[in-house]
């Protein structure tokens, strides 16, 4: 079997890192409002989208990036599985312990990043899921898409939730959801011990991931960014923007009657509890219809060279999404935490807002000086260094040979 070793930089894709930046974007500017406030008590914290200004920038997350940038995320999550196994399999050299490695490993990443940083982390679910998509490697992609379709609209995950909510109240469950008051919130975010800070995350990690409809959206981005990534659709971007075209308009148009319909029904449907669960079902599928027709606009200005100086830097973050996905909740740290800054629930949500989109860029023009010297980021080399067994080239001036002993 030919040796496993990871793709130089040289050898990446511009467009999927493109996305992965992109993606960064969005999901910065949806966190930063969840870093400054809790999930625990949401409604002490409705002061962050009152008056004009706040209302303006509400609308403009929950219609253009609450729910849509996460989904793209996975999927291109999704696709990079799909890439190493067709990789592996070119080369006759599948191995499920390199997968079991690099989950692990990503595992490990998600656990700190909860205990020391912050509490709404994705990657330890990004890492169950690759253990599950590798089991699952040998089903037929046709398969996958089924089962990651019926996951995506099996529409009863409000009730088992409601049972699995009732279990735990008898058990105590409502001490364990609310165990704070807001000024204990706000004074263990700002003056708490780390100790206090820890269990506060581990508690809000708990609840953010009792959403019931994330992770079944998580898992049909995946599954369908791995079939993406197995048909390698990566390398057939030119000619299938064509044929998407229709597709794109249809669902352009259908968002904006979703969007504009949305608002007439969510109130009878407060009282509707199987209307509520339709529309908020639809809504979810609008979002990853609206995420799929970013990437298609992103790829159509791409490849037709139009706003290329705007897009193309998004490249340079997205070669170190890793990296660059927990700088971002270190930044929220930094200026929410008391032993920093301590502006937690302090900003309102155009100001944080205007914080997210000022860091991304430093961000951008951080890592393109990064990558300029650097061949991975920092954590990606880690990452691969452990993933790999091999110590890897780090400074570009080194030359191309990947492995030294």
């Amino acid at each position: 079997m030919a040796e496993l070793t990871p793709s130089l930089p040289s050898n990446r894709i511009a467009l999927l890192d493109i996305f992965r930046g992109f993606a960064l974007l969005g999901i910065f500017v949806v966190n930063i409002e969840y870093m400054s406030s809790s999930v625990i008590h949401p409604e002490a914290f409705t002061w962050m989208n009152e008056g004009k200004a706040n209302s303006i920038t509400d609308w403009i997350l929950v219609n253009f990036f609450n729910g849509k940038f996460f989904p793209i995320f996975s999927f291109l999550f999704g696709v990079g599985f799909g890439m190493q196994l067709n990789k592996m399999e070119e080369k006759g050299s599948f191995s499920a312990s390199f997968f079991l490695r690099r989950y692990f490993f990503l595992l490990l990443f998600g656990v700190v990043h909860i205990l020391f940083i912050w509490g709404g982390d994705v990657l330890l679910l990004y890492s169950l899921a690759g253990f599950l998509v590798l089991l699952l490697r040998k089903v037929p992609i046709k398969w996958i898409l089924t089962g990651a379709s019926l996951i995506l609209i099996f529409p009863f995950y409000g009730h088992i939730l409601g049972y699995i909510n009732g279990w735990y109240w008898d058990m105590g469950y409502d001490i364990m959801v609310k165990p704070y008051t807001y000024d204990q919130i706000l004074a263990i975010n700002v003056d708490g011990s780390i100790w206090d800070r820890m269990n506060f995350r581990l508690l809000e990690y708990t609840v953010y991931y009792r959403n019931v409809e994330y992770f079944p959206t998580l898992l049909f981005m995946i599954f369908t960014g791995y079939a993406a990534g197995r048909y390698r659709f990566y390398k057939k971007i030119p000619e299938t923007l064509g044929k998407l075209n229709l597709v794109a308009v249809i669902t352009f148009l259908l968002i904006i009657l979703f969007r504009l319909v949305h608002p007439m029904i969510s109130v009878p449907a407060e009282e509707n509890y199987k209307l509520f669960l339709l529309l908020e079902k639809l809504n979810i599928i609008c979002n990853i219809g609206q995420a799929f027709l970013y990437l298609f606009i992103l790829s159509f200005l791409y490849e037709k060279r139009i706003l290329v100086k705007l897009i193309e830097p998004l490249a340079y973050a997205g070669r170190m999404s890793l990296t660059n996905y927990l700088f971002q909740s270190i930044i929220g740290m930094i200026v929410f935490s008391g032993f920093f800054f301590g502006l937690y629930g302090q900003l309102n949500i155009t100001a944080l807002a205007l914080i997210a989109l000022g860091v991304y860029a430093l961000m951008v023009g951080g890592s393109k000086l990064w990558t300029q010297k650097f061949r991975y980021g920092p954590l990606e080399f880690i990452w691969r260094e452990l993933t790999y067994k091999v110590h890897l080239k780090f400074l570009k001036k080194e030359n191309n040979n990947q492995n030294i002993n």
